[in-house]
């Protein structure tokens, strides 16, 4: 789905199924120097299923990797075709198109604003990386918008103020 082969189960994963009204259009394809990439899998057709807003995009948002696309070599992200550390954007996409989360991958570390969304489009987590080496501050939204949690850390460990909405507890360590 949006380019990115999905396999037995896949659709299950947090619940994120596809919808009739998702979907642009579905096409099988058994030709094997298409399917060959996937022989891994011991497949002998693909299905793709393109949705509506996949297919309603322009080109230049189509070529931005999904993290899905990417795997960690050497603590670094890496596109798995061509196995280099990455740089550049990345978007995430619920199955149904719509977008699940985006930042900005430097050098193959995650750097800068990281963004997740809930499936009405609202942030469900904000974090905010220093070249990838530690979480300065970490966000997490109710769906309704309204702040759940505020954690600030340095090296990998909690640092600064940390709030819970949940528990309205508030604690500042140092």
């Amino acid at each position: 789905m949006d380019s990115i082969p999905a396999f037995k189960g896949f659709n299950k994963v947090e619940r994120k199924d596809i919808l009739e009204e998702d979907i642009f259009s579905i096409n099988r394809v058994t030709d094997l120097q298409k399917t060959a990439k996937f022989r891994e899998y011991n497949v002998s057709s693909i299905i793709y299923i393109t949705t509506n807003r996949y297919a309603s995009r322009p080109d230049s948002i189509r070529v931005i990797p999904s993290m899905r696309q990417m795997l960690v070599l050497d603590n670094k992200w890496c596109v798995k075709k061509n196995r280099k550390p990455y740089s550049g954007k990345y978007i995430d996409y619920y199955l149904n198109g719509q977008k699940e989360g985006d930042g900005t991958i430097i050098n193959g570390r995650l750097d800068g604003k990281h963004l997740r969304f809930y499936k009405n489009g609202n942030v469900s987590k904000e974090n905010n990386y220093n070249k990838g080496a530690y979480v300065e501050v970490e966000l997490s939204f109710y769906e309704n918008g309204k702040i759940k949690t505020i954690i600030e850390s340095k090296n990998d460990k909690l640092h600064g103020k940390w709030e819970s909405e949940i528990t309205n507890e508030k604690t500042a360590k140092t």
